[in-house]
């Protein structure tokens, strides 16, 4: 969901060689911020810098702002009172052309669950590689944040952003997919702490990252839950008066649902980022070269001391 449905069909699109195809779509993302900057500001400085180019220019490849051609606007009658969001992402929608043949997706190796939440019953829908025939239009939906983006449409239905609902999408893996011996593994890009906001742009991500760590935060607790809930039963059961007993309760139809196959329970690993003193929460609209070579680096790092861990 959201920024990751453009990193997922990539992923998707690419099998064998997604890493590669990854870093060149993000590298035509990123924009140069002019090199005095680099010579005269510290670095959050300049992540500040890179922060206010693209709320104000747009990334020219990704989304343009719809300021740019305001008075043509007004002449038209389109005044920014009529807008539904800042900024028109057509130019990403293009962009993925260059890297997805969308006709093969349904017989890729990777299957990709993609999550948007229609704006009109507030309900979160999944659209599926292996089942729809999925565009541009479906990852953009999922990508459509207001009030930056507009909503979507697809068959007649409007779309937005499936991070306004839930930006951790354990849950519907699981029920999509099932349970059994999953290896699953989340990446978690907001920090829980952070420093205090000083400008309306850094309250902005302050508040997003609270929420969506939040979100993270409580899918993880429901899921140890679970697993605690499974111990709970099975201990409960080595009391039964005999073996017996216990095989016939293992055998009740909702024993089965919950329960499980307590040998098959997903493994889950979580890669998270942590950040660096100098960034603030108004990182998320940083598209620096810098920054983004940097956020590649940082991945690299965070998935290789998680992997090695999980190794112990």
């Amino acid at each position: 969901m959201s920024i990751g449905a453009f990193n997922g069909v990539i992923m998707a699109a690419n099998p064998g060689h997604a890493a590669a195809a990854l870093e060149d779509f993000w590298r035509r993302l990123s924009l140069d911020v002019p090199q005095a900057a680099h010579a005269l500001l510290d670095d959050r400085a300049r992540r500040l810098l890179g922060s206010w180019q693209t709320l104000a220019f747009g990334v020219p490849a990704f989304f343009r702002p719809r300021w740019s051609g305001m008075l043509t606007s007004m002449f038209a009658g389109m005044e920014p009172l009529s807008w539904t969001s800042f900024y028109d992402p057509t130019p990403v929608k293009e962009l993925l052309q260059r890297y997805v043949d969308f006709g093969a997706l349904k017989s890729s190796a990777v299957r990709l669950l993609v999550s948007a939440v229609n704006v009109e019953t507030a309900r979160l829908e999944i659209f599926d590689s292996y089942v729809d025939d999925l565009s541009a239009d479906h990852i953009l939906a999922s990508g459509s944040l207001p009030p930056g983006f507009p909503w979507t449409t697809i068959d007649g239905k409007h779309y937005w952003d499936g991070g306004i609902i839930s930006n951790s999408p354990l849950e519907l893996l699981l029920e999509h997919s099932g349970t059994a011996r999953k290896r699953i593994f989340i990446v978690d890009l907001y920090p829980e702490t952070g420093l205090l906001p000083t400008s309306l742009m850094e309250v902005l991500g302050r508040r997003d990252e609270i929420v969506f760590a939040e979100r993270i935060r409580r899918d993880s607790a429901e899921q140890s839950l679970v697993r605690d809930f499974r111990k709970l039963v099975e201990g409960i059961l080595a009391y039964a008066t005999s073996p017996e007993q216990a095989e016939q309760v293992r055998q009740w139809p909702t024993y089965i649902q919950l329960m499980g196959d307590k040998d098959a329970a997903p493994s889950i690993t979580r890669i998270v980022r942590k950040g660096s003193e100098c960034e603030t929460a108004a990182r998320d609209y940083d598209f620096s070269a810098l920054s983004i070579a940097r956020h590649m680096e940082e991945g690299r790092a965070a998935a290789s001391e998680a992997l090695a861990a999980q190794r112990g």
